[in-house]
């Protein structure tokens, strides 16, 4: 169904289109801010220029103008390919063990601190989480070596606010300090058969090891003078109240919350299509935008997650979203462990010869994926991409139904 002008579709573009302008004139926000904001605006408009698809299928005279998208992380309506594409290549690098889920919070009082010194915790964050499990992993008797995970950071919660997070996938297993042994961790089951809450490492030392290991970088930061207070986070500079957060961290029960394991790597696979590349909402999640108030979908996770819809003034909603903005350059997704990047070829291939996987062979090369080096197959395209994760071929020409769209050249304005 064809959207009136009168009423278009509802989308974080058309959000910031209407009230972007009114939101930047009343409120001081940050020159990354600002880009950010640029980009999604001008995503798939005649800002960014387009080119021209054309039915390449004889006798089809089918053609388009497609404008280009803005390819910008923080843009809902960019993430499609790259999520896709990312996750193909995961695909390669699964092996045939459980894999758990652990997601490790940072509690709500440290939210100011991380908005004003964003890369530094973010850091803390995945480093403390990845050291917690790994010292829990190495001492393990039934482990004894070196595992692995993919850690993806999320900063938001469903309502938009800042709740600094990072999601771990870790393969139910260890590499040996000699590399002549995987030891696997097996999923119990009940008298009944059902799994039973058995996860890689005991819950309780876990969370403790991260709290424990977050708190002393933090420590040390604030003693090195690395962090800065602004905003909220002001009253936090003098030693008497940094000192007193920091006590009254240690006391508190902080969250990592472990799930079942994963049925299997279809499961894996899909929960990272749906988690990697996300940004802090998602076009399907907005319902209206009216009288100067936008309304969403979410799920109360404090009512079993209930979905409900919650409705905010522009401005706040805006405001909400820019919290989300990640430093310059900042890696969201990061390998630990035997998936580091550095080593994860050379051990996933000692692993799968220790689980006497058979590696899958290399598909053949086609003549128009070879190039000048060295005849190596190139990076699947986004159609190929797009095909393989959806089942959607892009390529398919809406009036003649052939596989014949091509990109044929940059569109000029008046070129015809």
């Amino acid at each position: 169904m064809t959207t009136s002008l009168n009423h278009p579709p509802i989308t974080l573009q058309n959000i910031l289109l209407k009230y972007g302008g009114a939101f930047r004139s009343n409120h001081p926000i940050p020159y990354p801010a600002h880009k950010i904001l640029n980009a999604v605006e001008r995503c798939h408009t005649p800002a960014l220029g387009a080119h021209v698809i054309r039915c390449q299928t004889p006798e089809c005279t089918y053609e388009k103008v497609a404008y280009n998208s803005c390819r910008n992380r923080h843009c809902p309506g960019c993430q499609g390919s790259q999520s896709a594409r990312w996750v193909g290549e995961r695909e390669a690098e699964l092996l045939p063990v459980p894999y758990f889920h652990v997601c490790f919070t940072l509690p709500h009082e440290l939210n100011p601190l991380v908005l004003a010194n964003k890369k530094i915790l973010y850091d803390f964050l995945f480093a403390s989480a990845w050291e917690a499990m790994a010292n829990l992993i190495e001492t393990r008797t039934e482990f004894s070596g070196q595992g692995g995970a993919i850690a993806v950071l999320h900063t938001w919660g469903q309502n938009l606010m800042d709740h600094p997070h990072v999601h771990m996938i870790v393969p139910g297993g260890a590499l040996d300090k000699e590399k002549s042994a995987f030891r696997q961790r097996g999923v119990r089951r009940n008298k009944k058969g059902l799994k039973a809450r058995d996860f890689l490492v005991p819950v309780g030392p876990l969370r403790v090891l991260f709290k424990n290991k977050f708190l002393a970088k933090l420590g040390r930061a604030y003693k090195e003078a690395q962090l800065i207070f602004t905003g909220q986070a002001e009253p936090l500079s003098t030693p008497t109240c940094f000192y007193a957060m920091k006590e009254a961290l240690f006391t508190k029960n902080w969250v990592v919350y472990c799930k079942e394991p994963f049925a299997g790597p279809k499961q894996v696979l899909a929960y990272l299509g749906r988690y990697t590349h996300r940004v802090a909402i998602s076009n399907s999640r907005l319902q209206s935008m009216e009288n100067g108030k936008v309304t969403f979908k979410l799920k109360n996770y404090r009512k079993e997650g209930k979905r409900e819809v919650m409705v905010l003034p522009a401005a706040d909603f805006i405001r909400r979203f820019l919290l989300h903005v990640l430093p310059k350059g900042y890696r969201r997704i990061r390998m630990f462990g035997f998936l580091s990047n550095r080593y994860k070829r050379k051990n996933l291939d000692t692993i799968k010869a220790l689980l006497n996987v058979t590696p899958v062979e290399d598909e053949p090369v086609e003549p128009e994926k070879e190039n000048q080096v060295g005849g190596k197959k190139t990076k699947p395209s986004v159609a190929e991409v797009i095909m393989k994760s959806t089942g959607v071929n892009i390529l398919l020409c809406p009036k003649c139904g052939q596989c014949g769209l091509r990109l044929i050249r940059p569109y000029v304005s008046g070129s015809g």
